[in-house]
């Protein structure tokens, strides 16, 4: 069986009526038809703080805590001098920004990626790769190959000549003397 190309315009008038059926099934008419939500008394900044996930971290003395496999590190003022030692507030709010707090004021902070990574793309640039493999090919080919001894050869063994032994034909004495040639 082949792969059916659909377009992005067949696929959202499928959803379009799969939303439609699940509606006509399950969709229920209100009980009353007037609003009865009540209006929400807190301001949207106040809100944004309701709605933040909010942890406790300790600042060690370089004015630095953990968050999320990162390190938040505290300028250094005043107020921030003080902090340290003690415990301070995390707000992450639901847009991605983090605020570090103490008794209620924003500290200033910058973010330490500890598992920041060098490749090896950003070493060298790709314009200049050739010229860095050909250089390296060069080296390589000047240098003979190292000599690696084996362990014997490290022990000291010093290979010598085999000595010629005389072997008896195969099955030995007793069947040269069967054979026909030794009667």
């Amino acid at each position: 069986m082949g792969w059916v190309l659909m377009s992005e315009r067949e696929l959202r008038r499928i959803e379009v009526l799969q939303m439609e059926r699940f509606n006509a099934r399950l969709a229920r008419v209100a009980v009353r038809v007037d609003d009865r939500h009540r209006p929400l008394g807190l301001s949207q900044e106040h809100l944004g703080d309701v709605l933040a996930w909010r942890e406790q971290r300790h600042v060690g003395r370089d004015l630095a805590l953990s968050y999320e496999r990162q390190r938040a590190i505290l300028e250094d003022s005043d107020l921030t001098r003080g902090v340290a030692g003690r415990y301070g507030d995390t707000y992450q709010f639901a847009d991605g920004r983090l605020e570090v707090r103490w008794q209620g004021v924003a500290l200033p902070y910058r973010m330490f990626d500890k598992d920041q990574r060098v490749t090896q793309a950003a070493i060298v640039e790709n314009k200049r790769l050739s010229e860095v493999l050909a250089y390296v090919k060069e080296r390589q080919d000047e240098l003979r190959p190292p000599w690696v001894k084996t362990n014997s050869e490290k022990a000291g063994y010093v290979k010598r000549g085999r000595a010629a032994v005389a072997r008896p034909a195969r099955g030995g004495a007793a069947s040269a003397q069967a054979s026909p040639a030794a009667g």
